[in-house]
């Protein structure tokens, strides 16, 4: 899991999972590398989150989108 889980960036959902499914979001990304809709203004957020098949991790915790993250891929 180790090797493939980096880079690792791992950021608080702005809309506290309302459109993720979680409170922290776990990228196999750089942090430039994340879709700014990832944070943009509801539309563009709710639309990424409904339509993206970007590989992400989510949950209550950081630990838990990390370990989310780590089962996805």
């Amino acid at each position: 899991m180790a090797d493939n889980i980096y880079p690792l960036t791992v950021i608080a959902d702005r809309y506290t999972g309302t459109y993720s499914g979680g409170e922290y979001l776990a990228f196999n990304l750089n942090f430039d590398e994340i879709p700014s809709d990832v944070t943009g203004d509801d539309v563009a957020c709710s639309n990424f989150f409904y339509s993206t098949d970007l590989v992400y991790g989510k949950g209550k915790t950081i630990d838990e989108a990390v370990k989310d993250l780590a089962r996805r891929i």
